[in-house]
């Protein structure tokens, strides 16, 4: 008898389950198509500009200047040289997709020929991007040509850094990583364009990443400082083709390497910390014939045998100082460069001349095609207006919908990811990569941090980004307090602090969760807790006073804490400052997925592991932990838990104490064709609103919504108080 009422019981509950599934794809079917409307302004002009590049004229009297233009997208990218020998400005574009970022100083050579080499991530070909690898580019100061795909370099040379290096015996020396997450390195005659490839060098650091920070070369040996899951300091013999292992640190530490010019000679310097098998928590050192000779201090000065002979870098004349404040375009696609030479440089003292002209300095105008970047963030301000960010640097702008302009605000050095609100004193929280820091976004106050405009070398100097009147103002670094390198969700606390949550890269991948008191002027946070899990989502509950953490399972590199069996929600409760719970609202996740909360009840979307048609919208009561319901969705969660968060996709409180959110895409990948809903707080029950091409972040300013993912924004009207007034 009990076996018939369970089964009965059971049929009862998949039979409920298949008619309100049906039910909502009845409604889904049947929702109108909602019109969001582009508007015509497109927020965000701009372009990247990358660290200036030098090299030598023929005339051994001048330099020529290359700065990059570029953003990480597949659109055309600049190359601008400012010839210093004839006055000249030259301007390549360039067609093919390159990854022109950290092509830093550390990934540029000036050969004994004169010719400036560096480094790029790029496609294996031109035709495909399915791979990519490390290639060589030349720049040839005798005809101010660029020249792409210089060597054959080999398809396992990988890199997300990417260094390069001069040897002493006058190669060029690139180190990256290899497919087998080994370090990798080849060197290159700079004349003959020469390749000798030394494939996998060292150990793998296998499950994790493994990226080759720094290089150096000597006539015998590559040294290579790969990390950082632990870090291993190399020696591979060219000879020989073998490599050896001179340090290797615990999966905390770190190690340096770098050759260093003195008295014509060349050293190759180390610095190392957390060293296994050492007593010290440094090691310093020179690296010379394929051992390490260690000093006890930094400032000790290096002996005889540390010192290497061979070619040096090709010398640069005099460089001319330079005022690039300019050189980011306008949206206009109008960008200058300011140049002073050595001997037009007067000691400084007070003087009666006001123009830049009169002080010796020359400017050099040209133009540069501005890209209209995505718009990844958007946030309703109290007063109606909106608040957004572009990708990849670019910035923030404002957008008013009273008049339906939008302003640029600036660029500050944030990719920007989390925002927590204090809606008592106007002001905005920003955080996300890197080192996860924190700006403080003072509403009251004009933005004069990081502007786009005209100003020229004798213009006040731009405040630090430190500064009290700067604002935005850098407040902190919560990679020091959290380890986390990137955050992802932030929440205003009933205590009146910033709270951020996001993961640690490269040094590991799990959590960390940290605050900003602006009471105090102090940050705080901690990692240890979350070592074996990542945070992806975060929201305040019960008027503030908890901060739910959402965090999926992770394996933890650092404290070697197991994996767990699934993700879960941290409650932390503002007034003890500590978790007080964890809670699994639904079992069988990667993680609870992203969520929103109402007074005490928290909603949250996942979808179980090995289920790929199907989700589960969940509810909880925070202060006691208790599901309240556990919703089968007949589609899938759109987005994957630990993702990079630029999907357009959202998941948050309405104004009408809904919960909003796009389901059911026709493409999963693109998030297009999908549907608008409101989610009610109490039971998980879903209206939908209507049929929306393409999915987006989401912001409210009166009855409107409005959408990120185009370079403009999108408006769908009157939609709010429409369904308010309706149901």
């Amino acid at each position: 008898m009990k076996i018939f009422f369970a089964s009965l019981l059971c049929f009862f509950v998949l039979g409920h389950i298949a008619s309100a599934q049906d039910e909502l794809r009845k409604m889904m079917q049947n929702a109108p198509r909602l019109e969001a409307r582009v508007l015509p302004v497109t927020p965000v002009r701009t372009i990247r500009v990358g660290q200036p590049m030098w090299a030598p004229n023929p005339d051994g009297k001048s330099c020529d200047l290359i700065l990059l233009y570029y953003d990480n997208t597949l659109r055309d990218s600049w190359i601008v040289v400012v010839d210093f020998g004839n006055n000249s400005i030259k301007t390549i574009k360039h067609t093919e997709y390159i990854n022109w970022h950290l092509v830093w100083e550390n990934a540029t050579v000036v050969a004994p020929n004169g010719k400036l080499f560096f480094s790029v991530i790029a496609p294996v070909t031109s035709e495909s991007h399915n791979e990519y690898s490390q290639q060589l580019c030349m720049y040839d100061p005798a005809t101010n040509q660029l020249h792409m795909r210089v060597a054959e370099i080999p398809v396992t040379l990988k890199g997300g850094v990417h260094p390069m290096v001069l040897g002493t015996d006058g190669w060029l020396c690139m180190a990256g990583f290899h497919p087998s997450m080994a370090a990798s390195a080849v060197q290159i005659d700079p004349d003959t364009l020469q390749v000798n490839d030394y494939g996998a060098i060292g150990p793998s650091h296998a499950p994790n990443d493994c990226f080759g920070y720094f290089c150096a070369a000597d006539d015998r040996f590559i040294y290579v400082a790969s990390g950082k899951l632990p870090w291993y300091l190399v020696a591979h013999d060219k000879l020989k083709q073998e490599s050896k292992v001179l340090l290797t640190t615990d999966n905390q530490g770190i190690i340096y390497l770098w050759p260093n010019r003195k008295d014509g000679r060349m050293l190759i310097q180390v610095r190392a910390h957390r060293v296994l098998g050492e007593t010290q928590d440094k090691v310093f050192g020179w690296l010379k014939d394929g051992e390490l000779l260690k000093t006890e201090s930094e400032e000790n000065p290096p002996p005889e045998a540390a010192y290497h002979d061979g070619p040096q870098m090709s010398a640069l004349p005099p460089r001319p100082e330079l005022f690039l404040k300019n050189a980011v375009p306008t949206s206009e696609g109008q960008a200058e460069i300011w140049a002073r030479s050595p001997e037009a440089k007067t000691p400084d003292q007070p003087r009666t001349e006001t123009t830049p002209q009169q002080l010796g300095w020359k400017r050099y105008r040209f133009q540069i095609e501005p890209h209209p970047q995505p718009i990844h963030r958007l946030l309703e301000l109290p007063d109606g207006r909106l608040l957004g960010t572009a990708g990849d640097y670019e910035g923030n702008f404002i957008y008013d919908p009273r008049t339906q302009t939008a302003k640029h605000l600036g660029k500050i050095k944030l990719s920007h990811y989390a925002t927590a609100m204090d809606p008592k004193n106007g002001k905005v929280y920003m955080s996300g990569y890197p080192s996860s820091p924190v700006y403080v976004y003072d509403l009251d106050q004009p933005w004069n941090a990081g502007k786009i405009g005209r100003s020229s070398p004798v213009s006040p100097p731009a405040l630090a980004e430190k500064h009290p009147d700067s604002n935005p103002r850098l407040l902190t670094l919560l990679m020091e307090d959290t380890g986390a390198h990137k955050m992802y969700a932030g929440a205003w606390g009933a205590d009146d602090k910033a709270y951020f949550g996001g993961r640690w890269y490269r040094n590991g991948s799990g959590g960390g969760f940290g605050w900003w008191d602006p009471a105090t002027e102090t940050s705080g946070g901690f990692w240890k807790p979350l070592s074996n899990f990542q945070i992806t989502h975060m929201t305040a509950a019960d008027e503030n006073r908890y901060i739910v953490i959402s965090a999926r399972r992770k394996q933890d590199e650092i404290l070697k804490k197991p994996t767990p069996k699934e993700g879960a929600l941290f409650i932390f409760d503002t007034v003890t400052g500590t978790i007080i719970r964890q809670d699994k609202p639904v079992l069988n996740v990667i993680g609870p997925g992203p969520l929103a909360a109402v007074g005490q009840r928290v909603v949250g979307w996942t979808q179980p592991m090995g289920q790929s048609e199907s989700s589960i919208l969940w509810g909880l009561d925070v202060t006691t932990g208790k599901v309240m319901f556990r919703n089968s969705l007949p589609f899938p969660l759109p987005i994957q838990l630990g993702s990079n968060q630029k999907e357009n996709f959202d998941f948050r409180l309405g104004p009408d104490r809904h919960i909003w959110t796009m389901m059911d895409f026709e493409n999963s990948r693109n998030l297009t064709n999908g549907h608008l809903v409101r989610i009610h707080p109490e039971d998980g029950s879903i209206q939908v609103v209507g049929k929306l091409r393409q999915g987006g972040r989401m912001a409210f300013s009166d009855d409107d919504v409005y959408l990120s993912g185009y370079p403009q924004l999108r408006q769908i009207k009157g939609i709010v108080g429409q369904h308010v007034k309706d149901h």
